[in-house]
């Protein structure tokens, strides 16, 4: 059975449209963020409908011999909430409430609680629009560097808050002034993705010319000239600023959710499908594993190498046994001998052949194809 919710306090009616982690007890980082302790939930009827679909799947797959049998639903359960979904969310109460009103399974009379429950929210916070300037202690300024736009591969020097001003003005700071373009490219670690090693390197957005922005010029802040300060590097990392996102909320979620922004890639939309010439290439490199390392063909309906298939590769085919020696077998023995064929095609060929008792007494016989003193081909 899929696990039950919880909730307490005043939006506890909000929980109960969302399963709690069934390991909710536990301190891992799969069900909940150490920083906030919020528990993971999963919206009750998409996982019902995700469970359904892995359940059709895996009978589709064992009518077309290509699964033994049809995994149990704890199996499943476990599937679900290890994946790295968008599904399984914080318990946060605005993101519960954001989900609900955008998830396609809810009626339109949860839609519209969630709704209420919303504006309620947004009521308690200050309007969106709102400017929040502060100003400097009297006689203080900030002081900019002589040169904001810089050339290529050069750092700025640090800001520095100078003394007494000869503007009779107060400075003030605007928290809403226009971000750094700096700010727009991804993560280091994210401009590169696993699955796809061709993918091409992401561009660095333009800088403005606008006296709020510092131009990148061609230099890449991921390494510092030997005569860069670290006052220097510091000062990059004080102009960088999240980009900002349309005001649909209150200010004061927009002012806490600047800290940290979702990276430019997600592998959940650049991983593609496999195609039928690319599954039928996993199907034969699993033999090959299967002859090379000696293993037995029951190997492929191991639980381990099932859920490895299932955590990393999720879109590789699910070999049985049978599928492995009545098909894949016939397949590979046929595209070795087209192989051997080719590399001895023309040339003097020696075939050796031996045999021998395992320790458990099954009878081994090997051979080897070698032409021009290079081994072909060796198989038992």
């Amino acid at each position: 059975m899929a696990p039950q919710g919880k909730g307490s306090g005043k939006c506890s009616w909000i929980r109960d449209y969302f399963y709690d982690h069934p390991t909710r007890a536990d301190e891992s980082h799969y069900f909940g963020s150490k920083k906030t302790g919020k528990t993971k939930v999963y919206c009750r009827l998409c996982f019902d409908d995700a469970l359904r679909q892995l359940n059709e799947s895996d009978r589709a797959a064992v009518a077309s011999g290509t699964l033994a049998q049809v995994r149990t639903e704890e199996t499943l359960t476990d599937q679900l909430w290890s994946a790295n979904t968008s599904h399984v969310r914080s318990s946060q109460t605005i993101g519960l409430v954001n989900h609900l009103l955008q998830c396609p399974f809810q009626s339109p009379h949860v839609r519209g609680l969630a709704q209420e429950q919303k504006n309620k929210y947004s009521t308690t916070t200050k309007s969106p629009g709102r400017t929040q300037n502060y100003a400097l202690p009297p006689g203080f300024a900030i002081t900019p560097p002589e040169n904001i736009f810089m050339s290529s591969g050069s750092f700025p020097q640090s800001f520095s808050v100078a003394g007494p001003s000869n503007t009779q003005h107060p400075a003030f700071i605007s928290l809403n002034s226009p971000p750094n373009q700096m700010s727009k490219l991804p993560d280091a670690s994210a401009r590169y993705h696993p699955y796809l090693p061709n993918l091409s390197h992401i561009p660095p957005s333009t800088a403005s010319s606008s006296d709020h922005f510092i131009s990148r010029g061609s230099g890449s802040s991921d390494s510092v000239a030997p005569s860069d300060s670290i006052s220097a590097v510091g000062s990059i990392n004080r102009f960088s600023q999240p980009p900002t996102r349309p005001s649909s909320h209150a200010s004061g979620l927009g002012l806490r959710r600047r800290g940290s922004y979702a990276p430019a890639i997600s592998p959940d939309m650049i991983v593609p499908a496999w195609s039928s010439a690319r599954k039928k290439q996993f199907e034969h490199r699993v033999l090959r594993l299967t002859a090379s390392a000696g293993f037995a063909l029951s190997w492929v309906e191991n639980p381990e190498w099932l859920r490895l298939c299932e955590e990393f590769i999720p879109a590789a085919p699910r070999i049985s046994q049978k599928v492995l020696t009545k098909h894949i077998l016939c397949e590979v023995v046929a595209e070795f001998r087209a192989e051997i064929k080719k590399k001895t095609k023309g040339k003097e060929v020696t075939l050796q052949e031996d045999g021998w008792t395992g320790l458990n007494n099954h009878h081994l016989v090997a051979f080897m194809i070698t032409a021009n003193k290079k081994v072909c081909g060796a198989f038992t």
